[in-house]
Protein backbone atom coordinates (compact mmCIF):
# COMPACT_ATOMS: atom_id res chain seq x y z
CA UNK A 1 0.00 0.00 0.00
CA UNK A 2 1.75 3.60 -0.79
CA UNK A 3 1.08 6.30 1.24
CA UNK A 4 0.20 9.73 0.07
CA UNK A 5 -0.16 11.03 3.22
CA UNK A 6 1.57 14.56 2.24
CA UNK A 7 2.29 13.82 -1.23
CA UNK A 8 0.88 17.12 -2.46
CA UNK A 9 2.09 18.90 0.38
CA UNK A 10 4.47 22.04 -1.24
CA UNK A 11 8.03 21.75 -1.29
CA UNK A 12 8.35 18.00 -0.97
CA UNK A 13 11.16 16.76 -1.77
CA UNK A 14 11.73 14.52 -4.99
CA UNK A 15 12.96 11.01 -3.66
CA UNK A 16 16.57 9.89 -4.56
CA UNK A 17 17.16 7.71 -7.39
CA UNK A 18 19.77 4.47 -7.17
CA UNK A 19 21.85 4.24 -9.96
CA UNK A 20 23.86 0.38 -11.09
CA UNK A 21 27.02 0.51 -11.28
CA UNK A 22 28.23 1.26 -14.58
CA UNK A 23 30.05 -1.99 -16.38
CA UNK A 24 30.96 -0.23 -19.25
CA UNK A 25 34.03 1.91 -19.94
CA UNK A 26 36.15 3.47 -22.19
CA UNK A 27 37.90 0.21 -23.20
CA UNK A 28 36.48 -2.47 -22.11
CA UNK A 29 32.76 -4.41 -21.01
CA UNK A 30 31.73 -6.30 -17.98
CA UNK A 31 29.18 -9.32 -18.36
CA UNK A 32 28.63 -12.03 -16.05
CA UNK A 33 29.89 -15.45 -16.84
CA UNK A 34 28.30 -18.01 -18.45
CA UNK A 35 28.08 -21.96 -19.05
CA UNK A 36 29.00 -21.33 -22.69
CA UNK A 37 32.21 -19.52 -21.40
CA UNK A 38 33.41 -22.73 -19.58
CA UNK A 39 35.46 -23.65 -22.86
CA UNK A 40 37.01 -20.66 -23.21
CA UNK A 41 38.56 -20.71 -19.43
CA UNK A 42 39.39 -24.15 -19.03
CA UNK A 43 41.64 -24.00 -22.13
CA UNK A 44 43.09 -20.67 -20.64
CA UNK A 45 43.71 -23.19 -17.64
CA UNK A 46 45.76 -25.65 -19.50
CA UNK A 47 47.93 -22.75 -21.69
CA UNK A 48 51.72 -23.74 -20.49
CA UNK A 49 51.90 -18.84 -20.97
CA UNK A 50 49.34 -18.21 -18.29
CA UNK A 51 47.74 -21.62 -16.50
CA UNK A 52 50.70 -21.65 -13.80
CA UNK A 53 49.25 -18.34 -12.42
CA UNK A 54 46.33 -19.31 -12.00
CA UNK A 55 45.12 -21.28 -8.74
CA UNK A 56 45.09 -25.43 -10.15
CA UNK A 57 48.52 -24.91 -10.90
CA UNK A 58 49.43 -28.34 -12.22
CA UNK A 59 46.40 -29.83 -11.87
CA UNK A 60 44.28 -31.26 -14.36
CA UNK A 61 40.98 -31.49 -13.40
CA UNK A 62 38.08 -32.50 -15.62
CA UNK A 63 36.10 -30.28 -17.59
CA UNK A 64 33.11 -30.97 -15.25
CA UNK A 65 34.73 -30.64 -11.92
CA UNK A 66 36.66 -27.23 -13.31
CA UNK A 67 33.49 -25.64 -14.42
CA UNK A 68 31.77 -26.79 -10.68
CA UNK A 69 34.75 -25.14 -9.44
CA UNK A 70 34.48 -21.68 -11.06
CA UNK A 71 31.83 -20.55 -8.32
CA UNK A 72 32.75 -22.63 -5.13
CA UNK A 73 32.53 -19.56 -2.44
CA UNK A 74 32.15 -16.74 -5.79
CA UNK A 75 29.64 -14.07 -4.77
CA UNK A 76 30.33 -12.35 -8.32
CA UNK A 77 32.26 -12.88 -11.49
CA UNK A 78 32.54 -11.08 -14.59
CA UNK A 79 34.27 -11.57 -17.84
CA UNK A 80 35.85 -8.85 -19.47
CA UNK A 81 35.11 -7.89 -22.71
CA UNK A 82 37.01 -5.64 -25.25
CA UNK A 83 34.51 -3.07 -27.28
CA UNK A 84 34.59 -5.84 -30.05
CA UNK A 85 32.96 -8.60 -27.76
CA UNK A 86 36.29 -11.26 -27.19
CA UNK A 87 37.01 -12.27 -23.77
CA UNK A 88 40.06 -10.67 -22.39
CA UNK A 89 39.33 -12.67 -18.73
CA UNK A 90 37.98 -12.59 -15.68
CA UNK A 91 37.26 -10.74 -12.52
CA UNK A 92 36.21 -12.41 -9.32
CA UNK A 93 34.79 -11.69 -5.82
CA UNK A 94 35.13 -14.59 -3.50
CA UNK A 95 34.80 -15.45 0.45
CA UNK A 96 33.13 -12.55 1.11
CA UNK A 97 32.43 -12.39 4.88
CA UNK A 98 29.44 -9.78 5.65
CA UNK A 99 30.13 -9.95 9.27
CA UNK A 100 33.21 -8.52 9.00
CA UNK A 101 32.72 -6.31 5.93
CA UNK A 102 35.37 -8.16 4.19
CA UNK A 103 35.62 -10.27 0.74
CA UNK A 104 38.43 -11.25 -1.38
CA UNK A 105 39.23 -10.25 -5.49
CA UNK A 106 40.85 -12.54 -8.27
CA UNK A 107 41.72 -11.67 -11.98
CA UNK A 108 42.90 -12.95 -14.79
CA UNK A 109 43.88 -11.99 -18.51
CA UNK A 110 44.74 -13.41 -21.45
CA UNK A 111 48.31 -14.67 -21.85
CA UNK A 112 48.59 -12.21 -24.70
CA UNK A 113 47.79 -9.50 -22.68
CA UNK A 114 50.02 -9.98 -19.05
CA UNK A 115 51.28 -6.86 -18.42
CA UNK A 116 49.91 -4.58 -20.51
CA UNK A 117 47.43 -1.79 -18.78
CA UNK A 118 44.20 -1.00 -20.96
CA UNK A 119 42.78 -4.82 -20.09
CA UNK A 120 42.78 -3.74 -15.76
CA UNK A 121 39.76 -1.16 -16.61
CA UNK A 122 37.83 -4.14 -16.54
CA UNK A 123 39.25 -4.71 -12.84
CA UNK A 124 38.72 -1.09 -11.99
CA UNK A 125 34.67 -1.37 -13.14
CA UNK A 126 35.03 -4.51 -10.84
CA UNK A 127 35.83 -2.49 -7.45
CA UNK A 128 33.61 0.10 -8.34
CA UNK A 129 30.83 -2.25 -8.86
CA UNK A 130 31.48 -4.15 -5.31
CA UNK A 131 31.76 -0.95 -3.47
CA UNK A 132 28.70 0.31 -4.94
CA UNK A 133 26.02 -2.72 -4.45
CA UNK A 134 27.94 -4.12 -1.21
CA UNK A 135 28.63 -2.98 2.49
CA UNK A 136 32.08 -4.09 2.52
CA UNK A 137 34.66 -1.73 4.02
CA UNK A 138 37.61 -3.81 2.49
CA UNK A 139 39.24 -6.05 -0.20
CA UNK A 140 41.80 -8.11 -0.08
CA UNK A 141 44.18 -9.42 -3.28
CA UNK A 142 46.83 -12.36 -2.83
CA UNK A 143 49.42 -12.43 -5.62
CA UNK A 144 52.16 -14.81 -5.40
CA UNK A 145 55.78 -13.85 -5.98
CA UNK A 146 56.16 -14.28 -9.86
CA UNK A 147 52.77 -13.14 -10.46
CA UNK A 148 53.51 -9.28 -8.60
CA UNK A 149 55.18 -7.76 -11.49
CA UNK A 150 52.12 -7.78 -13.69
CA UNK A 151 49.96 -6.00 -11.04
CA UNK A 152 52.48 -3.81 -9.49
CA UNK A 153 51.71 -0.41 -11.33
CA UNK A 154 48.00 -0.85 -10.58
CA UNK A 155 48.03 -1.93 -7.05
CA UNK A 156 50.49 0.91 -5.85
CA UNK A 157 48.15 3.25 -6.87
CA UNK A 158 44.58 1.55 -5.53
CA UNK A 159 46.08 -1.26 -3.02
CA UNK A 160 48.36 -1.66 -0.66
CA UNK A 161 50.31 -4.13 0.67
CA UNK A 162 49.36 -5.19 4.15
CA UNK A 163 51.26 -8.56 4.84
CA UNK A 164 53.68 -11.41 2.58
CA UNK A 165 53.96 -14.83 3.46
CA UNK A 166 57.59 -15.89 3.22
CA UNK A 167 58.61 -19.31 1.19
CA UNK A 168 54.33 -19.79 1.13
CA UNK A 169 53.76 -21.86 -1.83
CA UNK A 170 55.74 -24.60 -3.92
CA UNK A 171 55.66 -24.40 -7.73
CA UNK A 172 58.17 -24.54 -10.51
CA UNK A 173 61.01 -26.12 -8.11
CA UNK A 174 61.19 -23.77 -5.09
CA UNK A 175 59.21 -21.77 -2.59
CA UNK A 176 57.12 -18.42 -3.51
CA UNK A 177 56.24 -15.89 -1.10
CA UNK A 178 52.76 -14.65 -1.19
CA UNK A 179 51.44 -10.60 -1.23
CA UNK A 180 48.94 -9.58 0.42
CA UNK A 181 47.15 -6.22 -0.58
CA UNK A 182 44.16 -4.54 0.17
CA UNK A 183 41.86 -1.32 -0.72
CA UNK A 184 39.49 0.28 1.81
CA UNK A 185 36.02 1.94 0.99
CA UNK A 186 37.84 5.04 1.58
CA UNK A 187 41.00 4.67 -0.25
CA UNK A 188 39.04 3.33 -3.77
CA UNK A 189 36.51 6.32 -3.14
CA UNK A 190 39.50 8.95 -3.50
CA UNK A 191 40.61 6.85 -6.53
CA UNK A 192 37.78 6.99 -8.00
CA UNK A 193 37.53 10.62 -7.38
CA UNK A 194 40.02 11.64 -9.35
CA UNK A 195 39.87 13.70 -12.72
CA UNK A 196 39.30 11.56 -15.28
CA UNK A 197 41.75 12.14 -17.50
CA UNK A 198 44.45 12.01 -15.03
CA UNK A 199 42.86 8.33 -14.26
CA UNK A 200 43.02 7.10 -18.01
CA UNK A 201 46.70 8.50 -18.07
CA UNK A 202 47.98 6.88 -15.53
CA UNK A 203 45.54 3.46 -15.85
CA UNK A 204 46.45 2.96 -19.91
CA UNK A 205 50.09 2.47 -19.64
Amino acid sequence: MIDTLGADMEGTAEPDVAEHPRLVGRWVTLRPLRTSDMPFFFELMHDERIGFRWRFRGQTPSFEAFTASMWQGVTAQFVIEDKKGAPLGLVVLYNVDHRHGIAYLATMVRPDLVGRGWPMEGLQLFCDYVFRVWALRKIYAEALEFNYAQFASWSERVFTVEGLLRDHEFYDGRYWDLYIFSTTREAWEGYRRRPLAETQRSDAR
